[in-house]
């Protein structure tokens, strides 16, 4: 069923998208080529119609040209893919990548032709036609295997952040397990010794996912202490952090810490304590995990492990226009370091 409906797709041609963005030939020609002197208005229908279409550029004849003459078109495009349903709102880990690449493919003077998540394209059949017109792909945070071997077998040029795909694809990243490591020894060091933790756990399948908490338990084994399932629940936002908390606090084994995934359920832990009349820092320390700005307006303030995001967003452009160039050298792992950051959420156990 499949290979038919793909047959379909391929035998849609340009003058079909012509006719359903109501232009000229030429016009969807120069939108596919990026050619500058487009309107945005004439831009955004082509591009809309190629994708209600699913057409797919006849890369076969230019490829085949390519060879011929050794002359590789570059198209000054770089696109993007985002894991999941990523929202900027609810997920500012990644928007402050985002914000990064996206400035720094334009002070490159590259143009950042399309940035999808991974929720758009869960129907192979249906992906964009520019897939086709860029010259590299980043990829920001774990996508499935499916998808990327699948973006994989077309030939692109990707480079990850945030998430390892294998030794042939550059990853720039950091290393959640020291940065786990260090937010729960810091707790060790301020006397804590019962530390519970919300967040992704070790019930998740994906390596990256797990890193956190593999911190979390090598602490814990590095200085003697028992590993809790009790004080240890799932949560991937402020409300999964709050409800867990809950559960926690109203257990017979109340931690002293609790160690959070993210700055995210951070403020949940902390929103919680202060419904069960406790105080942070003076009843229970929370520490997070992103370094994400909110943490600072919260009361008190939050105690984190910092991450450079523009910095890693920016290494990910320019590591990409590096391999555009020349893409004979091998691919390469970047981890950035991480900073645990001191404010008023912790404190040493009395």
């Amino acid at each position: 069923m499949s290979d038919t409906n793909n047959d379909t797709k391929m035998a849609i041609t340009i003058k079909d998208v012509a006719a359903h963005a109501k232009v000229a030939v030429m016009s969807v020609s120069n939108v596919i080529n990026n050619k500058p002197y487009v309107s945005e208005k004439i831009r955004e229908r082509v591009k809309r119609a190629i994708d209600e279409l699913g057409y797919v550029p006849n890369e076969t004849a230019r490829k085949l040209r390519e060879k011929k003459t050794g002359l590789v078109t570059k198209t000054g495009n770089i696109g993007c893919l985002i894991f999941g349903s990523f929202n900027k709102f609810s997920n500012p880990y990644y928007a402050k990548i985002m914000e990064a690449m996206e400035n720094e493919i334009t002070n490159q003077n590259y143009h950042l032709l399309f940035s999808y998540t991974e929720g758009q394209l869960e129907n192979r059949a249906s992906l964009p036609a520019f897939f086709n017109q860029v010259d590299g792909l980043i990829i920001a945070g774990r996508i499935q295997n499916k998808l990327y071997d699948f973006l994989k077998g077309r030939g692109l040029l990707m480079i990850s952040v945030d998430a390892f795909y294998g030794d042939d694809t550059d990853c720039i990243t950091i290393d959640k397990v020291s940065g786990a490591y260090r937010a729960t020894n810091y707790l060790i060091q301020l006397g804590h010794k019962r530390i519970g933790f919300i967040g992704r756990t070790s019930s998740m399948p994906l390596p990256n996912i797990r890193e956190r908490i593999d911190g979390y338990r090598e602490a814990l084994i590095k200085n003697e202490i028992a590993f809790d399932r009790e004080i240890v629940k799932e949560g991937a936002d402020i409300e999964g952090g709050r409800l867990r908390t809950e559960e926690i606090l109203k257990s017979a084994k109340i931690p002293t810490a609790i160690f959070a995934y993210s700055d995210s359920i951070a403020a949940g832990i902390m929103k919680a304590a202060r419904a069960l009349e406790l105080n942070v820092p003076e009843d229970i320390s929370v520490i997070g995990f992103n370094g994400d700005e909110m943490g600072t307006y919260l009361e008190p303030p939050l105690t984190t492990i910092s991450i450079p995001r523009k910095e890693m967003g920016v290494a990910a452009v320019n590591r990409l226009i590096e391999r555009i160039k020349d893409d004979s050298s091998p691919a390469r792992k970047t981890i950035f370091p991480v900073k645990l950051v001191v404010r008023g959420s912790t404190l040493i156990k009395k």
